[in-house]
């Protein structure tokens, strides 16, 4: 048996037991931790499917739909099913790309940096976000266009994947408008490299079917005045204050946490020896993976000169990049006959260690963050579990005293947490939970609203509110119901203490309520 074949099987080994690990790890916490914010609000997509909605494209929601089983299993583990398979099914994609691209080492390798970056790796592998079917399309993609390059066939046969590409990068911008990266690197690739081909109709006929496919979104939009697009095109909206530098240094700190450090400098230190000196992947092929991700970063942090900006908008471009160090490291190890490079295992046992300390703070609040940071991000996926518990308990003692009526609502004024409370306390005790505000605070609630029948004269309403994010619904008194009593304290434990307090307000007899009404102007702290 050749030395060759023997590598190979060894690094088969090495693949499939990296996938069935990260799998397990994955599906473990998929289904041990509570639904996120942002999780808990796309659950509503699904909940309330549409042709879009107010901050994304539908494709998260239908994903939910379709793994759920049209929320037949409506739990955390089978919301996040799709992110669960999505992200075994890209760690195998990484692998055929990268023994596309070079060999099955870079393409090993490049699985090893895959599941060592934190936001792949769990951020878009464990919780159901937009982000999850994007980095699948964006795979696809990349997978389709370099084979087109590679391709020794006729032009008319390699042409035909143009065709391809307008399909998977149109699911691709169906499920996250930056989507559109993939054909802004394809076009910016055949004019540099390949102008005939933009001459094709195939590459024209590829665009149209993207945007065939985005026609919903467009339908959506039109019908509700292009609402998506304005929001998010106020999201990075740079004209108004001019160049400030105070956020592209946590931009670029955000990036590297999101990716994992070991990864990050690997990335950019194997971007700097290509620059310098390319011996070790095709040039052309270096190309078009440096155009599919150095625009969007780039982008983002020109961006964030000028306002805050969020790290994961920039992410899906590294997954370009992040075969150009696996390229590397597999021509390093060539020359060095070394299977598994320290700058893997680093990375490796960095998210290794992130995994443990994360779910550990989660489960047992070891750390105590409160006690390091102004908050404690873990409160956002505990609690509300035990909180709705708690709730039913209230509820039905307020009920059978007759001090609430039975069909009192839930009343928030924000998309988070009234997503939380809608999933985790008004959809166990069969309540109406509505949201009232201004549109940028209440998002597609202002249309789950509608389809709820909305805030009724008479109404009576329960408003709860976490003491780290305490906004007392006095103000209301007298002025939109007849009065507001504080009626109890839910406490939510962690590890036999104390980790957060949940007031509970009953908001009795809602006199007068207009459209225009702005409650979350008008809340005042404690």
């Amino acid at each position: 048996m050749s030395d060759m074949v023997q590598e190979n099987r060894r690094i088969k080994k090495y693949l499939y037991s990296l996938i069935i690990i990260s799998l397990i790890i994955r599906a473990f916490l998929a289904n041990t931790l509570e639904l996120g914010n942002d999780e808990a609000y796309y659950w509503t997509y699904a909940l309330y499917p549409d042709l879009s909605h107010f901050d994304h494209p539908p494709m998260v929601g239908w994903m939910m739909q379709l793994f759920s089983f049209n929320l037949l299993f409506d739990n955390e583990f089978f919301l996040r099913l799709s992110s669960v398979v999505f992200g075994t099914i890209n760690i195998l994609l990484v692998y055929k790309l990268g023994c596309l691209i070079k060999n099955p080492l870079t393409g090993l390798y490049a699985s090893f940096l895959y599941v060592a970056s934190i936001y792949f790796s769990i951020i878009v592998g464990v919780f159901i976000l937009p982000d999850g079917s994007l980095i699948l399309f964006w795979l696809i993609s990349i997978y389709i266009f370099l084979s087109f390059i590679k391709a020794n066939q006729s032009s008319e046969n390699k042409n035909q994947a143009l065709i391809w590409i307008g399909i998977s990068a149109g699911l691709a911008i169906l499920s996250k408008y930056n989507g559109i990266f993939i054909w802004i690197g394809v076009f910016v690739y055949l004019l540099l490299y390949k102008r005939k081909i933009l001459t094709k109709f195939n590459v024209w006929l590829g665009a149209i079917i993207s945007i065939f496919i985005f026609l919903p979104v467009i339908i959506w939009n039109f019908q509700y005045n292009f609402v998506s697009f304005d929001f998010q095109g106020n999201r990075v909206n740079f004209f108004e204050k001019g160049i400030t530098f105070n956020h592209i240094g946590a931009e670029i700190l955000g990036q590297m946490a999101y990716l994992n450090p070991f990864v990050f400098v690997l990335i950019w230190a194997s971007i700097f020896l290509l620059i310098r000196k390319n011996n070790f992947i095709d040039k052309q092929i270096a190309a078009f993976l440096l155009l599919t991700g150095l625009p969007i970063i780039g982008l983002m942090l020109f961006f964030s000169l000028f306002r805050t900006t969020l790290p994961h908008w920039s992410i899906p471009g590294y997954l370009s990049l992040l075969f150009i160090p696996a390229a590397f490291l597999a021509e390093k190890k060539r020359i060095n006959n070394i299977l598994m490079p320290k700058v893997i295992k680093y990375g490796l046992l960095f998210i290794l260690i992130v995994i443990s300390i994360g779910l550990i703070e989660v489960k047992t609040g070891f750390f105590q963050l409160l006690k390091i940071t102004e908050k404690d991000f873990t409160l956002d996926i505990f609690g509300w579990k035990q909180a709705g518990e708690k709730f039913i308990l209230i509820n039905n003692i307020l009920v059978e005293q007759k001090r609430v009526r039975p069909d009192a609502l839930i009343l928030s004024w924000r998309w988070f947490p009234g997503a939380n409370q809608d999933y985790y306390i008004a959809r166990k005790t069969n309540k109406k939970m509505i949201l009232i505000g201004n549109l940028d605070k209440i998002h597609k609630y202002a249309w789950i609203n509608r389809a709820r029948g909305g805030i009724h004269l008479g109404d009576d309403a329960y408003f709860l509110v976490s003491d780290h994010d305490a906004r007392s619904p006095s103000i209301l008194e007298g002025l939109v119901f007849d009065s507001v009593i504080a009626i109890d304290t839910i406490l939510v434990k962690r590890n036999q203490q104390s980790a957060d307090k949940i007031l509970l307000y009953l908001l009795k007899g809602l006199k007068s309520y207009e459209k225009k009404f702005v409650l979350p102007e008008i809340f005042l702290p404690k």
